[in-house]
Order: structure tokens, then sequence, then C-alpha cells
């Protein structure tokens, strides 16, 4: 026999699995996150594992793999190009809303962001760039709105390594 569980339950659970670890490592655990949600996405798009894209690219790939999958109402980014390269993503909605909400109510800051991850990893793949939150939950990284919208803001680097 199979019954609709609560949403409400899973998000308990997962924001108290996000608190077991935050107990065991810190904050040190946010650097153990950063592939939280990547899997999924290599899963469902293998053709993109690997492929050198463009950061407009990047983000494309990224929002069809979140609304595909209903992790976000909508997604929207813009750059900067000012005195570094700066991607400023805001996702509308995010399934894992709930789970931050309860993070913040035991006391644990957002640590870990899963479609932050799948926009680095996107950028990063083809070995071009290489980036950096420059803006981040938790710590004052990633802003949130009380509307259900999250600001990030990402720097991406051009890799110079041997040249």
């Amino acid at each position: 026999m199979s019954r609709q569980v609560d949403q409400k339950y899973f998000t308990g659970l997962l924001a108290e699995t996000f608190k077991a670890f935050y107990d065991e490592r810190g904050s040190g655990c946010r650097y153990r996150c950063t592939l939280l949600g990547v899997d999924g996405y290599q899963k469902a798009y293998p053709e993109n594992v690997g492929k050198d894209m463009t950061v407009a690219e990047a983000f494309e790939a990224t929002k069809k793999y979140l609304l595909e999958n209903g992790v976000v109402e909508d997604v929207t980014y813009t750059e900067e190009h000012d005195f570094a390269d700066v991607v400023n993503v805001t996702f509308k909605n995010c399934a894992q809303w709930g789970t931050e909400v309860k993070m913040k109510e035991l006391g644990i800051p957002t640590y870990a962001c899963p479609c932050a991850n799948i926009m680095a990893y996107n950028i990063e793949q083809g070995g071009k760039f290489t980036t950096e939150l420059a803006t981040f939950a938790g710590n004052k990284d990633l802003e949130r709105t009380e509307e259900g919208v999250c600001r990030l803001a990402m720097s991406c680097f051009v890799k110079n390594i041997g040249k």
C-alpha cells in the first residue's frame, strides 16, 4: 500500500540531516557539499558532461534542468564585467526553500545550494573557468527574501595556468 507522505516530513528530515552534518563538521561542511545536486544533473544530461560552455550556455543548461524537474519556478541571470566577471543568478520559489526555513528554525545556517552547485558545475566543467561563490547562503552570501526569491553572485575566472 502506497500513500502520499506530507512534504513537511521530508523537508524536516532533510533539514535534520543537514543539521547532523553541520554538528559534525561545523562551517567546514559547506566545502563538502559543493557537488550536492550535480549527480542528478549529470544523469539527466549526460551529453553535457565535460562540455565546454559559455556562461550563457551554462545558465541555460542549468535553467532547463531546474525548470523541467520542478526545482524552481523561474531562474534569471545577469553578468557584470567590472573588477571581475560576476554572474548574478536569481532563483524563484526553489524546492529547497522549506528545508532552509526549517534549518533556520534549528539554528543552522544554510550552507548548501544545489542550484548554485549545478550552475558552478556547468561553468567549470569544460576546464576553461573556475568559479567562486561571491555570495552564498548562511553567511550573508545568498540573499533570500520573504517572497521565496534567492539571489547569488558567482565570480568566474579564466584559468591561465601554464600560460
